[in-house]
């Protein structure tokens, strides 16, 4: 099925905003409301990054022989994935989740759309870029953004009759954090 540019020119409008959003004040240094969430596991992530997850068993460190055993590494994990790309920085750690922000905001157009129309999945996109929830926290380094985009893939491509991408996105969703197991039922 051929896509014109014309179907595909609302999608990127909708995500370049969200992007501008996002992307505002994107080097905050990590003070405010939750923020410490970015710091905590901001140390794991570039303990991984610095030292490799093998240095440590694939324990999550937290500096001076502490370590984290309550969540898989897997966020950890792919966030130090961006600072190897992009180094150590507080922008990068932001950039980080917004990128997960953005790939969610696509997979809910496109949900929207599949049951809906275009226009609704516009109307629906943007409601959602413009909420305070959205601009503050889709910025913020925490478990629930990737796995945000995890699970809305996984529901994608399940109504999309692609079953060896919802495997895949499925447990990627249950190795970011625990919430993703709820998707099995």
């Amino acid at each position: 099925k051929k896509i014109t540019v014309g179907k595909r020119w609302p999608l990127f409008i909708i995500l370049l905003i969200a992007g501008l959003i996002l992307y505002y004040n994107i080097d905050k240094p990590f003070w405010g409301h939750h923020d410490w969430n970015g710091v905590y596991w901001g140390q794991v992530a570039k303990n991984f990054a610095q030292n490799g997850p093998l240095a440590t068993k694939f324990g999550m460190d937290l500096g001076g022989g502490n370590l984290n055993f309550h969540f898989t590494p897997f966020f950890a994990l792919l966030w130090a994935s961006f600072f190897k790309v992009f180094g150590v920085a507080n922008w990068v750690s932001r950039f980080f989740a917004a990128s997960f922000s953005l790939g969610a905001i696509f997979f809910f157009y496109k949900i929207v759309e599949k049951f809906f129309n275009q226009k609704t999945a516009i109307i629906a996109s943007f409601f959602w870029i413009v909420t305070p929830m959205f601009i503050y926290f889709g910025k913020m380094p925490v478990h629930e953004i990737p796995l945000m985009f995890f699970v809305l893939g996984t529901f994608y491509f399940y109504l999309s009759n692609r079953y060896l991408l919802t495997a895949i996105f499925l447990v990627l969703a249950i190795l970011t954090t625990w919430p993703g197991y709820f998707l099995i039922p």
